[in-house]
Formats: structure tokens, C-alpha cells, sequence
């Protein structure tokens, strides 16, 4: 095959991003106690913890598990499509923790970036249903991913952090966002026509006069 004809792998800057972030967090004496998930500190108005606590570990064996998870699943997201990996990284934070407040209201303090790390694999493995020749190797892979979920989450693994549990609803909203991403993209991609209208209507509302009687009759109906 001709190499002008083969697309270049491209460095993920994301995945890099997220990780490295990870790891500078991991590196300040105080990273812990300014960023983790904090049921506490978040109800007295610290909301940026239920963002930053993500990006906290408990442990070194921690941050590696969900570092190998994440860098690989990124990876191959990034060559798809940088920009629904980075709204999902950007959207699923604040979806997971606001989760976390409802459905676990006793857990005081959460960490980590196995959610994302969850909801990353179970995009890998949607984008591969679409191609024949891995679908069923994606789909092998969202059972393994709905496993590791539920045996994790039941074997006492605590990565060197006595104390520590793995939260099963952190893993499941993780996959759920990923899942709610995927179809929005597969709704653009079977029905494009209807949301290019959707977007010419709103393009023709704002174009439109305040003082014509078509605003005027719009307004009045509102």
C-alpha cells in the first residue's frame, strides 16, 4: 500500500493531558486534600471538587491501573475522534460525581479515573461494533468491561489503601455517559437531515427582524 495513502497515527495529546495531569496531582504534598472528592466540602459550595477528584489516587497502584486503561483506550479514541473524547472527558466528571452525591450518600470521599477509564473502553468497544471485521470482538469486550465491573467491585481490591472500596456506581455511569454519547453520535450520523434542519430554523429565527410580525408572533406565543 502506498504510504501517502495510510493515516498516520497521531500523538494523543488528550490522553496526555489527562494523565499528566494525574501524575502532577499524585506530586503535590497537598494534591490529596485541595482536589479529592470531598461529600463535605462539595455541599459547602467547593464544586470544582466533584471535576478535580477524579484526577486524585489513593495509591501509586492506583494511578497505574487506571493510567494503563485510560492511555489505551484514549489512544485509540484519539485516532477516531479527538473531540467526542474530550467532550466526553469534559462532560462525565460532573456526571459521575453528581451521580455519586445521589445514589452513595454515604461515601464521604471518591477518587480516581477508573469512571472515565470505564466509560473510554466502553467507547472503544461502540466504535468497534460498527466495523464487521471487530464487532464481535467489541462486543466481547463490553462483556469483559460489565465483568470487571461487577468482580472489582465485590473482591476487596483496594490497591495498597486499606480502607478504600471500589465503587461500583462510579464504573456503571461511566459507561452509561459513554453510551448516551455514542447514540447522540449515531442519531447525527443516521438522521443528519433532520438536525441540519433543526439548525436552518434556528439560523432563520435569529436572522429574523425583532420588528417583523413573524418575531412579534413568536414572541407573543412565548
Amino acid at each position: 500500500m502506498d504510504a501517502t495513502n495510510q493515516k498516520r497515527l497521531s500523538w494523543p495529546w488528550l490522553t496526555t493531558v489527562i494523565i499528566g495531569s494525574a501524575l502532577f496531582v499524585a506530586a503535590l504534598p497537598m494534591g490529596n486534600a485541595w482536589f479529592i472528592f470531598d461529600r463535605s466540602a462539595i455541599l459547602q459550595g467547593e464544586v470544582w471538587r466533584m471535576f478535580t477528584g477524579h484526577w486524585v489516587h489513593f495509591s501509586m497502584s492506583h494511578l497505574l491501573y487506571d493510567a494503563i486503561a485510560l492511555g489505551i483506550a484514549g489512544f485509540i479514541l484519539e485516532q477516531k475522534s479527538r473531540w467526542r473524547f474530550g467532550i466526553f472527558c469534559a462532560v462525565a466528571p460532573w456526571i459521575i460525581s453528581a451521580a455519586l452525591l445521589v445514589l452513595e450518600p454515604e461515601l464521604k470521599f471518591y477518587a480516581g479515573l477508573s469512571g472515565l477509564a470505564t466509560g473510554a473502553v466502553m467507547l472503544v468497544c461502540l466504535e468497534g461494533i460498527r466495523d464487521a471485521s471487530w464487532k464481535w470482538i467489541a462486543i466481547g469486550g463490553m462483556i469483559a468491561v460489565t465483568a470487571k465491573t461487577v468482580f472489582v467491585t465485590g473482591s476487596g481490591v483496594n490497591f495498597g489503601a486499606p480502607g478504600i472500596e471500589i465503587s461500583q456506581a462510579s464504573h456503571v455511569v461511566g459507561a452509561l455517559v459513554a453510551i448516551g454519547l455514542q447514540v447522540e453520535t449515531f442519531a447525527l450520523r443516521t438522521f443528519p437531515g433532520a438536525y441540519q434542519d433543526r439548525n436552518a430554523r434556528r439560523s432563520a429565527a435569529s436572522a429574523t427582524p425583532l420588528n417583523s410580525p413573524g418575531a412579534r408572533a413568536k414572541i407573543g406565543r412565548d
